[in-house]
């Protein structure tokens, strides 16, 4: 009786979380598994980004809040990517055009990648690894002679407001899918 009961308070709760989305960003969502499909089948070229940083793992969950995009929650920690994880990202990574914006702050928007240098990190969340990637237009890195500073390299870019020069997206290691993409807002 006790495993019964336990198993319908899950269950409604997991309705009750469906239901809290609005009908827009299940919209979203739906295109985004369609659009992603698409393009498996269409079998996209991998993407190595120019400007890419690894970053360590001695940063704190609380390091990534950000105060106007959604950002991980529930961090059981961090960890080194693989390059074994690192070729998943480098394959799939075009894939991440083709999908839209699900979050806060900007939503219905699909990024580009050429413009763009990319921080990663190794998260593990509820138990699943993702890569974490923070994506900061190049224009905004440039130093006056046109190259990019370390700060890409030293320390994790967090920006408040900024639109499309700022945003992040999880890459999860298992399924080798983008989930949460969220572009700074205005």
């Amino acid at each position: 009786m006790k495993f019964h009961l336990t198993c319908a308070v899950i269950v409604l709760f997991a309705s009750c979380r469906s239901y809290q989305k609005s009908p827009y960003k299940l919209q979203l969502e739906q295109e985004n598994i369609a659009a992603f499909e698409q393009s498996l089948l269409a079998g996209v070229e991998p993407y190595f980004p120019e400007h890419i940083a690894i970053l360590p793992t001695n940063y704190r969950p609380k390091d990534l809040v950000e105060c106007s995009r959604w950002y991980p929650t529930r961090i059981n920690r961090l960890f080194a990517p693989s390059s074994e994880d690192l070729d998943a990202l480098y394959l799939n990574f075009r894939h991440l055009e083709v999908i839209k914006s699900v979050e806060c702050c900007y939503t219905g928007a699909n990024v580009t990648l050429d413009r763009y240098a990319f921080q990663v990190l190794g998260l593990v969340i509820r138990q699943k690894r993702y890569l974490y990637l923070n994506a900061i237009s190049l224009r905004v890195l440039q130093t006056r002679d046109g190259s990019i500073g370390d700060q890409l390299q030293t320390s994790l870019i967090r920006h408040c407001d900024g639109n499309i020069n700022f945003w992040g997206v999880l890459f999860n290691l298992e399924d080798h899918r983008f989930y949460h993409l969220a572009i700074n807002g205005t």
